[in-house]
């Protein structure tokens, strides 16, 4: 048996489910015994208001129905304040996994540090996972919506006898393909693994992907309505196929909002590496970093931009080092 270290994945995903339960109690405003209470206190009062108009104190009459309405006025106006808590308030709170996420990714890299051989591609997609798991949560609590997350990775099929890097730039896309490395442990264990062929999504037929390959100036996909896009002919998805039964022209995906971040680096000169081949051109690409939510008008770029980049700029350090392992290595667009 390995003497080798290996993380604690049982720690860190107690830490993140206990995210996860702040994050619906914040989500979900007051706890519901609070609200019992007040009502109580306010029916008491109200009644006890009566009974002093009865016997003729209407000094006392008015002091306590004035209390009973105000006891109803607070109680709804906290309510209100706690179930639209500002988008801004959230960013406290979302970042917690935010930064449980990074910390996992630091402490598989130092454990990797530690030892002679490098991690196996099963541990790689278990330390994913939890990190996939604590951006998910991070992203359910700032939008207040029930989200998931996954990882895709590009993997190239050149014609016979030639590389990738041998291509013109502006042909690569035509044969890259996105597969999916991980999901966060969450939808993973939902949903299981879908079968996936190699070639059973271009990267051309997706509009989320081929939006950010095609252009090095573009920092993210989003868009909150997918199946009116489609509708309209602007959205296209290889997953639409595959969770299509029946030959329904219906919006078959599990959501409608997604938000997509790259995962790469912008790089115009070549710098030397055991891979210096393909580290060329406008970016370096290794795949994507996506979120999505199964209603609509959820995401805000200029809000939630930031939250998914970082996690994306942490894990292409990451991905840079183990998807050599796991054949899938970068492409340069």
């Amino acid at each position: 048996m390995s003497s080798e270290a290996h993380l604690d994945y049982a720690k860190y995903r107690q830490e993140i489910l206990a995210q996860a339960s702040l994050g619906k109690r914040l989500l979900r405003g007051l706890p519901e015994w609070w609200a019992t209470v007040a009502d109580t206190i306010a029916i008491f009062l109200f009644v006890c208001s009566f009974w002093t108009y009865r016997s003729e104190s209407r000094e006392v009459f008015f002091s306590l129905l004035s209390l009973s309405f105000f006891a109803s006025f607070l109680l709804v106006v906290l309510l209100i304040s706690r179930r639209k808590m500002p988008r801004a308030e959230r960013y406290a709170y979302a970042f917690r996994g935010v930064h449980t996420a990074i910390h996992i990714l630091r402490d598989q890299i130092g454990v990797e540090a530690g030892r002679e051989s490098s991690s196996s591609p099963s541990e790689v997609k278990r330390c994913l996972e939890e990190v996939l798991g604590a951006v998910a949560i991070s992203f359910t609590i700032l939008t207040g919506t029930p989200t998931r997350a996954c990882i895709k990775v590009i993997k190239t099929d050149p014609p016979e006898g030639k590389a990738i890097e041998e291509l013109p730039p502006d042909e690569r896309m035509k044969f890259c393909y996105a597969r999916t490395l991980c999901r966060d442990f969450a939808t993973a264990e939902q949903i299981g693994k879908l079968a996936e062929d190699p070639t059973s999504a271009p990267i051309s037929h997706n509009t989320a992907f081929s939006f950010l390959f095609s252009d090095v100036l573009r920092r993210c996909f989003i868009h909150n309505d997918l199946p009116m896009a489609a509708g309209r002919g602007q959205y296209l998805n290889t997953s639409l196929n595959k969770y299509r039964a029946g030959g329904t022209d219906k919006w078959s995906l599990p959501y409608r909002s997604t938000m997509v971040w790259p995962i790469r680096r912008i790089t115009s000169e070549p710098r030397k590496s055991p891979n210096s081949s393909i580290f060329t051109g406008s970016q370096e690409i290794l795949g994507y970093l996506a979120v999505d939510s199964p209603l609509r008008k959820v995401f805000v770029e200029e809000h939630d931009f930031e939250v998914g980049a970082l996690v994306a700029d942490a894990l292409y350090m990451f991905l840079l080092q183990h998807l050599h392992e796991a054949h899938a290595p970068p492409v340069v667009t």
